[in-house]
């Protein structure tokens, strides 16, 4: 299982778009995704690809965490990775997922990239996005598809578009709810939020949905615009008050492995395991 690097905050960048991939790397999200997908039209991608490996090792150097997100189709994705995997590559995110040999087929194509380069096999973590009604039915079987796979992430406009109605809410509630049960079940994170991601501009809205997402078990959030990446931190920060809380109740835990009180409230295993992650969670977010 490829280890989660507690990204919140994940910002898209046209792979292309020579002004905004400059100021990426001063945006403060956690993690970029350089866009050879829905950002680059296809008579461009020839020309982002040449230029994909000076950007990533540009924005490495600026202490961002540069993944980037690739064609479907193994022909198109073929060359998007040969022209991403290198050194400094954080992460590959892969659209529109529906079926779980195409991650496997995409483990494989990293796999002899990493050995052909001489980096560690495995070592490239891959994000799979839930953008269909039929992605979102296999998302159980996709999410134990491969080790490599680190997150399931909500695709919300595409998934909207393919479920027939608009992405919010009242639409996307239970399909993250499901993403988010499919990634856990599995051992691996759930990144996004139930709501429209172009909506940068209604904060109060955006807020809302962040928290829905958060209490359904999401850790981070894919973002289109410098404006999101605020209240995303907010919504999936780590409160002090957890944290002095998590520390008290690690520290008061029995050698044996006894029930135990905090606060006035029982701590069983459960609870215990909840604290040490919360720990983990904050120490992750505090190393950036």
């Amino acid at each position: 299982m490829t280890q989660w690097p507690g990204w919140r905050s994940l910002l898209f960048v046209p792979a292309d778009n020579e002004r905004l991939l400059e100021k990426a790397g001063r945006r403060g999200a956690d993690a970029c995704i350089l866009d050879l997908e829905d950002a680059v039209a296809p008579e461009r991608r020839p020309a982002a690809r040449a230029a994909l490996p000076t950007a990533i090792a540009r924005l490495a150097a600026d202490g961002v965490a540069v993944l980037v997100r690739v064609n479907a189709g193994t022909r198109e994705q073929v060359h998007d990775l040969e022209a991403a995997v290198g050194a400094p590559l954080a992460g590959i995110v892969l659209p529109k997922v529906e079926h779980a040999h195409e991650l496997v087929v995409t483990d494989g194509i990293l796999t002899e990239l990493e050995t052909e380069r001489g980096l560690e096999p495995g070592g490239v973590p891959v994000i799979g996005m839930i953008e269909s009604a039929r992605g979102l039915l296999a998302a159980g079987g996709l999410a134990a598809a491969t080790p490599r796979l680190a997150a399931l992430a909500l695709g919300p406009e595409d998934l909207a578009l393919d479920l027939g109605g608009t992405p919010g809410a009242a639409l996307l509630t239970e399909p993250a709810r499901r993403v988010a049960w499919a990634a856990r079940a599995a051992g691996i994170e759930a990144i996004g939020f139930p709501g429209s991601i172009a909506n940068y501009t209604d904060t109060g809205r955006l807020s809302a949905e962040l928290e829905t997402a958060q209490g359904l078990g999401f850790s981070g959030a894919l973002c289109i615009h410098p404006a999101q990446i605020g209240p995303v931190h907010a919504a999936f920060a780590v409160s002090e008050a957890d944290l002095d809380w998590a520390r008290r109740v690690v520290d008061a835990a029995p050698a044996d492995g006894a029930v135990f009180s905090v606060d006035g409230r029982m701590v069983d295993r459960p609870v215990l395991l909840r604290a040490r992650a919360l720990l983990a969670r904050g120490r992750r977010q505090r190393g950036r």
